[in-house]
């Protein structure tokens, strides 16, 4: 029985390629193009949801305080990607315009009286805009068409027994809850015993700046990943450099011989290996 052979003749394939060159790299660029924009779509909306939004922080809180769906405050449930920063303030307040019996009977509810007054000395009018003139908000891209009804949103108060006044700030800037927290602070203190509200306010803990809290801090990023978290504004230079020298030294404490006895390393390449640790 006689085999059949197939005769495949390259110049054929080469001349066919040839002849529809044009369609062939029209297709190539089409399906190129899909894949570009596929990707881009996705690195879009994955690097909006790391960002943090203001809106989602403000409307949390807003919900929380009129009890709609279930909602909690951010002090208690923060939205992925924002930092809450949290300052004390000892409070003495002022009962005289209570009678002395009502207070014997029921001092509870003058308490909480005069606790909703704190809590609105807070927020108010005055002193958010007057924080927004001081601390320059207008200047941030995602607040210039915030007012003072919209920042007030993003502070937490309340009064912890019947003396200290817990402030928090929420924010998708670590330094900026910061900034925003500790100005609140000093208003408050300043108001609340010029309007007679307490005859005495200290501060006990002054703002905190919301480190620890950071997303990647707790998962341990590449450092360039804290570099570009530095430049979009979201973390503080200081703190790229003291968590960097913190690396570093945690590394070098470690004993070398523990290292070496690793069957899997060879003796060889430890010296690399060490400096990567050292890097990373």
């Amino acid at each position: 029985m006689e085999e059949k052979q197939r005769v495949i003749d390259i110049r054929q394939y080469v001349l066919f390629l040839w002849e529809n060159f044009l369609l062939i790299c029209i297709v190539a660029g089409a399906c190129a193009l899909a894949l570009f924009f596929r990707e881009y779509k996705k690195e879009k909306s994955s690097s909006g949801t790391q960002m943090g939004d203001v809106q989602t922080i403000i409307s949390q809180n807003h919900d929380a305080y009129y009890g709609i769906g279930g909602a909690k405050y951010t002090d208690a449930s923060a939205p992925s990607y924002t930092y809450n920063s949290t300052a004390k303030v000892y409070l003495e307040l002022n009962f005289d315009n209570f009678d002395e019996e009502q207070l014997a009977i029921d001092a509870s509810t003058a308490i909480s009286k005069m606790a909703k007054d704190a809590e609105f000395v807070v927020v108010s009018q005055e002193s958010i805009n007057e924080i927004i003139d001081e601390l320059n908000l207008k200047e941030f891209g995602d607040l210039k068409d915030r007012t003072a009804d919209d920042i007030q949103w993003l502070i937490n108060k309340n009064l912890q027994g019947a003396h200290v006044m817990n402030i928090v700030v929420t924010d998708v800037n670590a330094q900026r809850a910061h900034d925003i927290c500790e100005a609140v602070t000093d208003k408050f203190v300043e108001k609340i015993v010029e309007l007679g509200t307490a005859k005495e306010a200290k501060v006990l803990d002054k703002a905190s700046l919301p480190v620890d809290d950071l997303p990647h801090c707790k998962h341990r990023q590449h450092p360039q990943q804290n570099r570009n978290l530095q430049d979009q504004g979201r973390l503080p230079a200081r703190h790229y450099r003291e968590s960097r020298l913190h690396r570093l030294l945690k590394h070098r404490s470690r004993p070398a011989r523990d290292f070496r006895h690793h069957r899997f390393l060879p003796s060889g390449n430890f010296s690399r290996w060490q400096s990567n640790c050292l890097l990373y």
